[in-house]
């Protein structure tokens, strides 16, 4: 055994390609002894030798010849590395990248993850941008470490394809309405309608531009905003609502805490509790109002077995019920012929009018004749405007409240700001401001 030649090794180094020629790795084996160390050119001679001519990293092949293990075992790195070839952009469509981007789990404020605000679909505005047709692309040709050139070839794209509620304008597609992105297999479309089992954790809150068909639920906490109609298949548990347009509800509607509803358009249900509703159409019920504030710029009529009571209620153009007010006396006011936005807000003016008057009865000092001067100028332009305020407050003094059955004592009939007050039981009755005495008066009892 020649022990003297193993501890004097010449190093040497093994060059081997990878099966596609595109690295080229070198295992050392470092000298021993007084053996014979590799220099650079050596390591290019080997290289050359196994036919490695192109992306020869030379700074790897520098330091190569000073790496050394105690041990004398052997040290492997890869000495060249090809250049993949990029394959060509065949002209495609590219979608927009926020039409993926889903928030299944909440969003995150003020370091905490707010859950109510998942999104697990996408909403698009009218208009908006959801892709853009893209030209082809040139790709690039590659080499492998033994100078083989590599060809490109032509990238994969999804071959999306426009659908219902689309449109082209130059290289864009872009939404004709607003709605909910869909992607069915290749083709997308924007649907105006949204269709939800129920408001929940899994939902968020939900702000959606179009309609909205619910067949479940709005849990405690949760709110919906619709830009179009909203039509629930289930009673309506609303703790914060907002409609654009008209509601319709196969059951009734029940507020929970703050129990707010807004309708841009009509409401139709079978009742209403704990509510506060404020609605620009007509309303049409079946049943009670119970514990509720109704302001309606419309109609108001329950049905056969509607009754009102233990609420507040204002109808513009008139109210008609089955019943009105409780046998125990509970009280109840309705109201009609005035404008309530408008009676709210002369209100608001009265109110500062009087802040002004007290402000202008105190003393001032010669100091305060600047603020003086300006106080009297905002309480005359006050006055003008509850002025022309008042003018338009009554837009329909032949609006009636019309009861087919029994008014009960503790009702309250305002019409035009014309009070009537039930002191006893009244059988029937349609209640009327009479424009010559300018009293309220009732027929049909």
């Amino acid at each position: 055994m020649d022990t003297m030649g193993e501890r004097n090794r010449d190093a040497r180094i093994m060059i081997t390609l990878r099966e596609d020629e595109m690295e080229a790795l070198g295992t050392l084996y470092p000298a021993l002894g007084e053996g014979r160390p590799l220099g650079v050119e050596d390591i290019q001679g080997e290289l050359e030798a196994a036919g490695v001519v192109a992306g020869i990293l030379q700074e790897t092949l520098k330091q190569l010849p000073d790496k050394t293990d105690p041990a004398g075992k052997a040290v492997s790195c890869v000495l060249a590395r090809g250049t993949p070839a990029e394959d060509a952009d065949p002209a495609y469509l590219k979608l927009s990248q926020k039409l993926f981007d889903l928030r299944l789990y909440g969003k995150e404020k003020g370091g905490r993850v707010d859950f109510r605000e998942a999104r697990p679909f996408v909403v698009v505005r009218k208009g908006e941008a959801l892709g853009r047709y893209l030209p082809p692309g040139p790709g690039t040709p590659g080499i492998t470490v033994t100078g083989r050139i590599l060809e490109p070839g032509i990238k994969k794209r999804i071959p999306f394809e426009p659908g219902e509620n689309t449109f082209r304008e130059g290289d864009y597609i872009r939404a004709a309405i607003s709605g909910r992105f869909v992607l069915q297999r290749l083709r997308f479309s924007v649907s105006e309608v949204l269709e939800l089992g129920g408001v929940d954790f899994h939902s968020g809150n939900i702000r959606y531009p179009g309609d909205v068909i619910l067949r479940g639920e709005i849990c405690d906490g949760f709110s919906l905003s619709c830009g179009g109609d909203l039509h629930s298949a289930v009673p309506l548990d609303a703790t914060e609502v907002k409609v654009k347009g008209d509601l319709s509800v196969e059951g009734g509607i029940i507020g929970r805490e703050p129990g707010i509803l807004k309708v841009g358009g009509a409401v139709q249900a079978r009742f209403i509790e704990n509510l506060e509703l404020e609605c620009r159409g007509s309303i049409r019920l079946d049943g009670v109002i119970l514990q509720s504030r109704i302001s309606t710029l419309g109609f108001l009529q329950c049905g056969e077995k509607g009754r009102i009571f233990n609420s507040t209620v204002q109808a513009v153009e008139g109210i008609e019920t089955w019943q009105l007010g409780h046998p125990a006396g509970r009280k109840t006011l309705v109201r009609c012929g005035s404008d309530f936005r408008k009676l709210k807000l002369y209100g608001e003016l009265k109110s500062r009018e009087d802040d002004l008057q007290r402000q202008l009865g105190k003393r001032p000092s010669e100091a305060d004749a600047e603020t003086l001067l300006q106080l009297r100028r905002e309480l005359e332009e006050l006055r003008d405007s509850a002025a022309a305020l008042l003018r338009e407050l009554n837009p329909r003094p032949d609006a009636r409240v019309t009861v087919r059955d029994t008014i009960y004592p503790g009702v309250t009939i305002e019409i035009c700001q014309v009070l009537y007050r039930v002191e006893t039981a009244i059988p029937r009755g349609s209640f009327y401001l009479d424009p010559e005495s300018g009293e309220i008066k009732v027929t049909g009892t």
